[in-house]
């Protein structure tokens, strides 16, 4: 860990830090905290395609991060940043973990994922200033959570949390007397104090499932796995095994598709990339499958497939596709706009019109003056 390049973010209690559920609510992390019974940070420690992003309330969604390492002075991020999460359970704030090696955004981002939902009810929005590699970020169990940052009210200033969410760490004092004793403290609990990740199972290939299920599953013939995996009562990791044995007893095109749609679930979308590609060379125009990995290349924001497979959608869509059409369109021309495809926007936006959606006016509206301005 970087010593030199250090931020510490106050934020509210958890035990899992992987969705809001009936056993692990927000606690004391303010008055939109209380109202609201959920919390931006509630994703803070979900893997989410091997990476972990967290978020801390800042003003106006922004980071001083020259504070952090005065190189970053005029840039939107910086690389190789630890970071301190700090929450109280009512008894003052403690360590309750931290990432390393994390990029630290000035600008707080965003993601837009519906798959989001099956981790914590009607939420579809991950806001994050930090972003790190799984492997990197280390939870701590709640009954180890013991570390104390204080105050700065009741130590003094530049030894702790000001008003704000966060804290760099930046005075003499803090360098030399608390981050110092921190990092220790971190290096003798790496191992002993942390606890796995809620889905970091998946990632790993150890999937957490009962033998007597697996002995069961592996009795069953493909067609009874398949449909077996609409049971709703399963947990991830059994959903993973059932997949997995019915592709190792089949391997074909309707296997490697319900595989890669649960790995999609799951928010493994690289993986699901693979087994949605793989079934694609058995089967390249089945609608279902490409609007599957559609959506994997649009979570990814790799605008170029977006349009080659958005593109070919369009081109086999039938009344079976109307729902998902005018999504699919939108993102397509938002595509095309990235890229600079400006003819080919234009052209989809005068369809997009001709369909007249229920409230797309605005839409259209904004694109045609973004091309205008462009143009």
């Amino acid at each position: 860990m970087d010593s030199n390049k250090i931020v510490f973010c106050n934020i509210a209690w958890m035990k899992d830090y992987a969705g809001v559920t009936d056993d692990d609510k927000p606690r004391n992390g303010g008055k939109f905290v209380e109202v609201n019974g959920t919390a931006c940070e509630s994703l803070n420690f979900l893997i989410y395609n091997k990476y972990c992003y967290g978020y801390v309330k800042t003003t106006e969604n922004s980071m001083k991060i020259e504070r952090i390492d005065a190189q970053a002075e005029g840039k939107e991020y910086l690389d190789g940043a630890t970071v301190i999460w700090v929450a109280s359970h009512g008894s003052g704030e403690k360590i309750i973990g931290w990432y390393e090696h994390a990029t630290v955004y000035r600008k707080q981002k965003e993601i837009i994922d519906g798959n989001l939902e099956r981790y914590e009810s009607e939420r579809d929005l991950l806001r994050y200033q930090f972003k790190a590699e799984y492997k990197d970020c280390y939870l701590i169990r709640p009954d180890k959570r013991t570390f104390l940052i204080d105050r700065a009210k009741k130590v003094g200033k530049g030894k702790g949390f000001g008003q704000s969410n966060v804290w760099y760490a930046d005075s003499e004092y803090a360098k030399e007397n608390i981050v110092p004793k921190v990092l220790e403290y971190l290096e003798n609990i790496r191992v002993t104090d942390t606890i796995e990740l809620f889905n970091e199972n998946i990632y790993n290939g150890k999937y957490l499932c009962d033998e007597d299920h697996v002995n069961r599953f592996t009795g069953m013939s493909v067609d009874m796995l398949l449909k077996e995996m609409d049971n709703l009562e399963y947990s991830f990791a059994e959903y993973l095994t059932i997949a997995d044995i019915a592709v190792e007893k089949e391997y074909s095109f309707r296997t490697l598709k319900a595989r890669g749609i649960i790995l999609s679930e799951f928010l493994y979308y690289d993986k699901a990339e693979e087994d949605f590609a793989k079934a694609l060379e058995l089967d390249k125009n089945d609608l279902e499958l490409l609007d599957y990995l559609w959506y994997i290349y649009l979570m990814k924001k790799d605008n170029k497939k977006v349009i080659e497979l958005g593109e070919k959608i369009l081109l086999l869509a039938d009344t079976s596709y109307n729902d998902r059409l005018q999504y699919t369109m939108k993102d397509i021309i938002n595509a095309y706009i990235n890229e600079g495809y400006y003819s080919k926007a234009r052209n989809l936006i005068h369809e997009y019109s001709s369909k007249k959606y229920k409230d797309s006016e605005r839409e259209i509206n904004e694109w045609e003056n973004i091309l205008n301005k462009l143009l």
